[in-house]
């Protein structure tokens, strides 16, 4: 996403190019993909993240 963002702003210059990068979103996707697991790597997943949770889809929204 990173190099997609810095080839962009080359191309559109002198226009400003943001991404957001939010790392992992909760959403219902996420439980149907995990399945059976879904809460042994859910669980993970929060203790890995800096806000030990993971981030929602309000939350990514909002930041746009």
């Amino acid at each position: 996403m990173e190099a997609l963002a810095r080839s962009h702003a080359l191309e559109v210059a002198p226009i400003r190019v943001n991404t957001l990068s939010p790392g992992q979103i909760e959403t219902p996707m996420l439980h149907k993909v995990l399945a059976d697991a879904r809460e042994t790597i859910l669980e993970a997943m929060r203790r890995a993240a800096p806000l030990q949770r993971l981030g929602t889809a309000d939350e990514a929204e909002a930041a746009r």
